[in-house]
């Protein structure tokens, strides 16, 4: 009921536009009051790489959401590609790959070549710190719901009007549990990429848990899976390999 109550409030208050703004706002401040002194990245770069971030995370979120939703815009609704990307959401799973190439740019074209896995190391925490405040956005705008639910917390979403899961508040939790474990990684000195490669296997483990409550209909692999969680299988591989790789290899440099 409390839950519902608020999602009324704020609802016609503040948008999702905002609250996704706000949240690349507290994670670049932060990002900049933390740099540590031997981070290769100036501060003048990370002012300039927050708005390029911005840029490519909501491109590149708003393309792979139509792409794993192209029936429902060119099929059911028959949009354009122009109207269809104006009308879409974004998916992570778009935004995070668009940021990964965003921190190779910076890296790699430099005269005094930046290790990518060090910048990604001090830069994705934050990244993800974004990421969990977007999903209160998507609570206010009522997008991304759960299944239908009995649980005191559940809060009335859809045309149907029944009680859900509020997913967005799941999302934002667990996403913002990463963000403060691979933090506390970083400043305790980790191996570098192991906070990297730790945040996506983290999140691809909970984003795949999670999906089994979402009540949307992006299935693929025969109807077994979500996009999404096809998505979250990736990162757990990839993160685990980096986990291990590194492990392997006895790279003993530090992130922090």
């Amino acid at each position: 009921m409390l839950l519902e109550m608020i999602h009324r409030a704020l609802r016609g208050v503040i948008s999702w536009d905002t609250i996704v703004f706000t949240g690349f706002v507290i994670a670049a401040v932060l990002a900049l009051v933390n740099r540590p002194k031997d981070l290769p990245l100036s501060r003048a770069a990370l002012i300039l790489s927050a708005p390029v971030f911005l840029f490519f995370s909501i491109t590149c979120g708003k393309i792979i959401y139509v792409l794993a939703n192209w029936q429902l815009y060119f099929e059911t609704m028959r949009l354009s590609v122009e109207n269809a990307l104006n009308a879409a959401g974004t998916d992570f799973f778009g935004t995070f790959p668009g940021q990964l190439l965003v921190i190779l740019l910076f890296t790699k074209a430099r005269i005094h070549r930046v290790s990518f896995l060090k910048a990604a190391d001090f830069l994705i925490p934050y990244l993800f710190l974004a990421q969990a405040v977007s999903r209160i956005g998507c609570f206010v705008r009522g997008c991304c719901y759960g299944l239908p639910t009995a649980l005191p917390w559940g809060v009335r979403f859809g045309a149907d009007n029944l009680p859900r899961h509020p997913l967005q508040l799941y999302e934002f939790l667990y996403t913002l549990a990463i963000f403060i474990f691979v933090r506390r990684l970083y400043r305790k000195g980790a191996p570098v990429g192991e906070p990297f490669f730790l945040a996506m296997f983290l999140y691809g483990i909970m984003r795949f848990l999670s999906e089994f409550l979402d009540a949307k209909y992006s299935y693929i692999a025969g109807g077994m899976l979500t996009f999404q969680q096809f998505g979250s299988l990736i990162l757990i591989i990839a993160g685990g390999l980096g986990l291990l790789y590194i492990s392997r290899k006895g790279i003993t440099a530090k992130a922090g």
